[in-house]
């Protein structure tokens, strides 16, 4: 029952909340890709895990609830200082170099067709805000299968 409640709770609200079509491939596309079902296990695995773990630490309590706080705010603090320094992005520059490679190589005027986030929005960003090759036209293929895309592409 609590996978079924997890499942109604998530999937519920979340197909409410974006109000779209489900018949559009491009939304489901988006969907299948977004939608995070691994949640729908894990969440109620980890509230029962942290249950089971409340009910034997019951007991134990020996000064008061506050220790039990102390330790778990002490215990994410140590976690954070082990990870977060391996997880800094911020000279990582792979997707950037990536984008500007395709986009200079590119012939004048020519149209480039991609597929996916990193390629598609990586390049946009370099054209559109620091005006590399403005001349390059982008087509991506995910969203050809919208009829707005098309107008849109055809317009530009």
């Amino acid at each position: 029952t609590l996978l079924v409640g997890s499942l109604a709770l998530q999937m519920g609200p979340f197909v409410w909340l974006s109000n779209v079509s489900v018949d559009d491939p491009l939304t489901r596309h988006v969907i299948s890709r977004f939608y995070p079902q691994i949640y729908l296990c894990a969440y109620p695995l980890a509230a029962a895990s942290v249950r089971r773990l409340l009910t034997l630490l019951r007991p134990a309590r020996v000064c008061g609830g506050g220790w039990a706080a102390a330790a778990a705010g002490g215990l994410l603090c140590a976690c954070l200082a082990v990870r977060l320094p391996g997880q800094d992005q911020s000279s990582n520059y792979i997707v950037r170099g990536y984008a500007e490679s395709v986009l200079k190589g590119m012939p004048e005027g020519a149209v480039l067709v991609t597929q996916g986030d990193t390629p598609m929005y990586a390049s946009r960003y370099l054209s559109a805000v620091e005006g590399l090759r403005g001349d390059v036209r982008m087509v991506e293929v995910d969203m050809l299968g919208g009829g707005w895309y098309w107008r849109h592409t055809l317009r530009a």
